[in-house]
Protein backbone atom coordinates (compact mmCIF):
# COMPACT_ATOMS: atom_id res chain seq x y z
CA UNK A 1 0.00 0.00 0.00
CA UNK A 2 2.97 2.74 0.58
CA UNK A 3 4.51 1.82 -2.49
CA UNK A 4 1.90 2.53 -4.36
CA UNK A 5 1.03 5.06 -2.98
CA UNK A 6 4.95 6.44 -3.18
CA UNK A 7 4.27 5.69 -7.19
CA UNK A 8 1.58 8.04 -6.83
CA UNK A 9 2.95 10.88 -5.72
CA UNK A 10 5.89 10.43 -8.02
CA UNK A 11 4.15 11.22 -10.94
CA UNK A 12 2.02 13.58 -9.39
CA UNK A 13 5.48 15.57 -9.11
CA UNK A 14 6.64 14.83 -12.28
CA UNK A 15 3.46 15.37 -14.24
CA UNK A 16 3.61 19.23 -11.83
CA UNK A 17 7.39 19.33 -13.29
CA UNK A 18 8.04 22.77 -15.32
CA UNK A 19 8.82 22.81 -18.96
CA UNK A 20 10.67 25.29 -20.79
CA UNK A 21 8.92 26.30 -23.46
CA UNK A 22 11.19 28.30 -25.43
CA UNK A 23 14.15 27.25 -24.17
CA UNK A 24 16.07 28.67 -26.87
CA UNK A 25 14.76 32.47 -26.01
CA UNK A 26 16.86 34.33 -23.47
CA UNK A 27 15.19 36.48 -21.08
CA UNK A 28 16.00 40.28 -20.41
CA UNK A 29 15.07 43.16 -18.13
CA UNK A 30 13.98 45.89 -20.12
CA UNK A 31 15.48 48.83 -19.07
CA UNK A 32 15.87 46.72 -16.02
CA UNK A 33 12.24 45.70 -14.79
CA UNK A 34 10.45 47.02 -17.64
CA UNK A 35 9.12 50.55 -19.05
CA UNK A 36 5.63 51.40 -18.29
CA UNK A 37 4.57 48.78 -16.29
CA UNK A 38 2.77 49.58 -13.01
CA UNK A 39 3.65 46.27 -11.12
CA UNK A 40 6.97 46.96 -11.78
CA UNK A 41 8.60 47.31 -8.31
CA UNK A 42 11.17 50.37 -9.60
CA UNK A 43 11.37 52.95 -12.05
CA UNK A 44 13.05 51.81 -15.03
CA UNK A 45 16.90 52.01 -15.66
CA UNK A 46 17.64 52.59 -12.18
CA UNK A 47 20.06 51.00 -9.98
CA UNK A 48 17.27 49.28 -8.33
CA UNK A 49 15.10 48.19 -11.36
CA UNK A 50 18.61 46.24 -12.43
CA UNK A 51 19.32 44.53 -9.14
CA UNK A 52 15.64 43.51 -9.23
CA UNK A 53 15.20 41.84 -12.61
CA UNK A 54 18.87 39.62 -12.24
CA UNK A 55 17.78 39.12 -8.71
CA UNK A 56 15.66 35.74 -11.18
CA UNK A 57 17.52 33.05 -11.64
CA UNK A 58 15.94 32.84 -15.03
CA UNK A 59 16.81 35.96 -16.40
CA UNK A 60 19.93 36.19 -19.07
CA UNK A 61 20.76 39.89 -18.50
CA UNK A 62 19.32 43.32 -18.50
CA UNK A 63 19.13 45.89 -21.24
CA UNK A 64 19.47 49.68 -20.25
CA UNK A 65 19.44 52.91 -22.26
CA UNK A 66 22.41 55.45 -21.98
CA UNK A 67 22.71 58.87 -22.27
CA UNK A 68 25.72 61.48 -22.48
CA UNK A 69 25.91 64.04 -19.64
CA UNK A 70 27.33 67.61 -20.45
CA UNK A 71 30.26 66.09 -18.49
CA UNK A 72 30.70 63.15 -21.03
CA UNK A 73 29.72 60.49 -18.33
CA UNK A 74 26.95 58.32 -19.73
CA UNK A 75 23.89 57.82 -17.55
CA UNK A 76 20.85 55.76 -17.91
CA UNK A 77 17.68 57.18 -18.88
CA UNK A 78 15.04 56.74 -21.95
CA UNK A 79 13.52 59.95 -22.45
CA UNK A 80 14.67 62.94 -24.20
CA UNK A 81 12.90 64.81 -21.56
CA UNK A 82 13.76 64.26 -17.65
CA UNK A 83 10.85 66.36 -16.84
CA UNK A 84 8.90 63.15 -18.23
CA UNK A 85 9.54 61.07 -15.44
CA UNK A 86 11.64 63.05 -12.95
CA UNK A 87 11.99 66.16 -10.86
CA UNK A 88 14.59 67.81 -12.90
CA UNK A 89 14.11 69.12 -16.26
CA UNK A 90 15.92 69.43 -19.73
CA UNK A 91 17.73 66.65 -21.32
CA UNK A 92 20.70 64.62 -19.84
CA UNK A 93 23.37 66.04 -22.54
CA UNK A 94 22.62 69.48 -21.06
CA UNK A 95 22.98 68.79 -17.52
CA UNK A 96 26.74 68.44 -15.30
CA UNK A 97 26.90 65.04 -13.77
CA UNK A 98 26.84 67.44 -10.11
CA UNK A 99 23.16 68.25 -11.23
CA UNK A 100 22.41 64.92 -12.48
CA UNK A 101 23.00 63.31 -9.12
CA UNK A 102 20.49 65.11 -7.47
CA UNK A 103 17.64 64.80 -9.75
CA UNK A 104 15.10 62.03 -8.28
CA UNK A 105 12.56 59.88 -10.16
CA UNK A 106 8.80 60.73 -9.24
CA UNK A 107 7.90 57.44 -8.11
CA UNK A 108 6.92 56.18 -4.70
CA UNK A 109 10.34 55.03 -4.21
CA UNK A 110 11.99 58.79 -5.22
CA UNK A 111 15.07 56.26 -6.82
CA UNK A 112 18.09 58.97 -8.12
CA UNK A 113 19.43 59.01 -11.58
CA UNK A 114 21.94 55.88 -12.10
CA UNK A 115 25.63 56.07 -13.32
CA UNK A 116 26.39 53.36 -16.18
CA UNK A 117 29.68 52.48 -13.82
CA UNK A 118 27.46 51.77 -11.23
CA UNK A 119 25.57 48.82 -12.29
CA UNK A 120 28.36 46.68 -13.07
CA UNK A 121 28.98 45.38 -9.57
CA UNK A 122 25.63 44.09 -10.25
CA UNK A 123 25.93 42.33 -13.76
CA UNK A 124 28.13 39.08 -12.47
CA UNK A 125 27.72 36.25 -14.95
CA UNK A 126 24.85 37.80 -16.67
CA UNK A 127 24.75 39.96 -19.63
CA UNK A 128 24.52 44.05 -20.49
CA UNK A 129 22.75 45.44 -23.47
CA UNK A 130 23.20 49.21 -23.84
CA UNK A 131 20.49 50.96 -25.76
CA UNK A 132 22.34 54.08 -27.19
CA UNK A 133 20.21 57.07 -27.30
CA UNK A 134 22.05 59.97 -27.79
CA UNK A 135 22.36 60.49 -31.61
CA UNK A 136 18.40 60.76 -30.61
CA UNK A 137 18.26 62.72 -28.34
CA UNK A 138 19.98 65.33 -30.43
CA UNK A 139 24.02 65.11 -28.76
CA UNK A 140 26.38 64.13 -31.70
CA UNK A 141 29.13 63.03 -29.45
CA UNK A 142 32.31 62.73 -31.53
CA UNK A 143 33.99 58.95 -31.38
CA UNK A 144 36.66 60.29 -28.77
CA UNK A 145 34.41 61.64 -26.57
CA UNK A 146 32.38 58.70 -26.70
CA UNK A 147 35.43 56.88 -25.81
CA UNK A 148 36.73 59.19 -23.10
CA UNK A 149 33.10 59.06 -21.30
CA UNK A 150 32.87 55.10 -21.65
CA UNK A 151 36.44 54.92 -19.58
CA UNK A 152 35.80 54.20 -16.62
CA UNK A 153 32.69 51.27 -17.63
CA UNK A 154 35.39 49.56 -20.21
CA UNK A 155 38.19 49.33 -16.84
CA UNK A 156 35.33 48.18 -14.92
CA UNK A 157 33.56 46.17 -17.42
CA UNK A 158 36.41 43.83 -17.99
CA UNK A 159 35.21 40.14 -18.26
CA UNK A 160 31.43 41.24 -18.41
CA UNK A 161 29.67 40.47 -21.79
CA UNK A 162 28.40 43.72 -23.10
CA UNK A 163 26.46 44.43 -26.02
CA UNK A 164 25.22 47.71 -27.83
CA UNK A 165 22.37 48.61 -29.76
CA UNK A 166 22.78 51.35 -32.54
CA UNK A 167 21.10 53.44 -34.87
CA UNK A 168 23.56 52.72 -37.89
CA UNK A 169 27.37 50.81 -38.17
CA UNK A 170 29.22 54.25 -37.89
CA UNK A 171 30.13 53.79 -34.73
CA UNK A 172 29.84 49.70 -34.80
CA UNK A 173 33.92 49.12 -35.36
CA UNK A 174 34.88 51.50 -32.33
CA UNK A 175 32.38 49.02 -30.16
CA UNK A 176 33.37 45.61 -31.99
CA UNK A 177 37.18 46.64 -30.82
CA UNK A 178 35.66 46.52 -27.39
CA UNK A 179 34.50 43.36 -27.97
CA UNK A 180 31.26 43.76 -27.74
CA UNK A 181 28.17 42.32 -29.70
CA UNK A 182 26.51 45.34 -32.02
CA UNK A 183 22.66 45.40 -32.43
CA UNK A 184 21.02 47.65 -35.13
CA UNK A 185 17.51 49.42 -34.13
CA UNK A 186 15.34 48.51 -37.13
CA UNK A 187 11.65 49.11 -37.88
CA UNK A 188 11.14 45.99 -39.58
CA UNK A 189 13.22 43.35 -41.56
CA UNK A 190 13.30 44.96 -44.55
CA UNK A 191 14.41 48.14 -43.00
CA UNK A 192 17.27 46.25 -41.45
CA UNK A 193 18.62 44.88 -44.16
CA UNK A 194 18.86 48.41 -46.14
CA UNK A 195 20.71 49.15 -42.96
CA UNK A 196 24.59 50.23 -45.11
CA UNK A 197 26.48 47.83 -43.55
CA UNK A 198 23.94 45.43 -41.78
CA UNK A 199 25.79 41.94 -42.37
CA UNK A 200 29.30 43.42 -39.95
CA UNK A 201 26.18 43.70 -37.19
CA UNK A 202 25.25 40.62 -34.72
CA UNK A 203 21.52 41.70 -35.83
CA UNK A 204 18.73 43.65 -34.87
CA UNK A 205 16.47 44.72 -32.54
CA UNK A 206 13.09 45.33 -33.76
CA UNK A 207 9.20 45.96 -31.78
CA UNK A 208 6.96 42.74 -31.69
CA UNK A 209 4.24 44.70 -33.94
CA UNK A 210 6.77 44.78 -36.69
CA UNK A 211 8.28 41.14 -37.00
CA UNK A 212 6.30 37.64 -37.48
CA UNK A 213 7.46 34.40 -37.00
CA UNK A 214 8.83 34.66 -40.99
CA UNK A 215 10.77 37.79 -40.29
CA UNK A 216 12.67 36.39 -37.31
CA UNK A 217 13.15 32.95 -39.80
CA UNK A 218 14.50 35.47 -42.44
CA UNK A 219 16.73 37.71 -40.72
CA UNK A 220 18.36 34.06 -38.60
CA UNK A 221 19.10 32.61 -41.79
CA UNK A 222 21.59 34.90 -42.27
CA UNK A 223 23.48 33.96 -39.72
CA UNK A 224 21.86 36.96 -37.58
CA UNK A 225 20.53 37.56 -34.12
CA UNK A 226 16.71 39.15 -33.46
CA UNK A 227 15.98 40.93 -30.28
CA UNK A 228 12.48 41.61 -29.79
CA UNK A 229 10.62 44.55 -27.61
CA UNK A 230 7.30 45.93 -26.33
CA UNK A 231 4.99 42.78 -25.30
CA UNK A 232 3.34 43.45 -22.44
CA UNK A 233 0.23 41.38 -21.62
CA UNK A 234 0.59 37.92 -21.34
CA UNK A 235 -1.50 36.88 -24.80
CA UNK A 236 1.33 39.48 -26.28
CA UNK A 237 3.97 37.96 -24.72
CA UNK A 238 2.97 34.45 -25.90
CA UNK A 239 2.69 35.48 -29.38
CA UNK A 240 6.43 37.04 -28.79
CA UNK A 241 7.52 33.96 -27.67
CA UNK A 242 6.58 31.61 -30.19
CA UNK A 243 8.24 33.98 -32.96
CA UNK A 244 11.46 31.94 -31.27
CA UNK A 245 13.77 35.10 -31.20
CA UNK A 246 17.21 34.73 -29.33
CA UNK A 247 16.54 37.70 -27.34
CA UNK A 248 13.25 38.56 -25.47
CA UNK A 249 13.10 42.11 -23.85
CA UNK A 250 10.85 41.47 -20.99
CA UNK A 251 8.44 44.38 -19.37
CA UNK A 252 6.75 42.44 -17.27
CA UNK A 253 9.50 39.75 -15.91
CA UNK A 254 6.72 37.53 -14.15
CA UNK A 255 4.11 37.39 -16.54
CA UNK A 256 6.82 36.89 -19.18
CA UNK A 257 8.46 33.59 -17.17
CA UNK A 258 5.40 32.06 -16.68
CA UNK A 259 4.49 32.25 -20.28
CA UNK A 260 8.08 30.49 -21.06
CA UNK A 261 8.12 27.76 -18.70
CA UNK A 262 5.41 25.86 -17.41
Amino acid sequence: MKFCFSIVILIFCLSCKKEDKYPSVQIFGHAGNGIDISSSPYQENTYEAVQYALSYNEISGVEVDVQWSKDGTPWLYHDDDLSIQTNGSGSIHEKTDEELSDVKYKGLNNEQLTRLADIVELIGSKELILDIKFLESGSQLTQQEIQDGLSEFVDLSEGLKVSVILQNMNLGPYFQSLGWSVYLNANSTEDYFSIPQWENSTGCCISNVHIDEGGVESIRSTGKKVIIFSARAPKTIRKALKKKPDIFFADDIRATLIEKIR
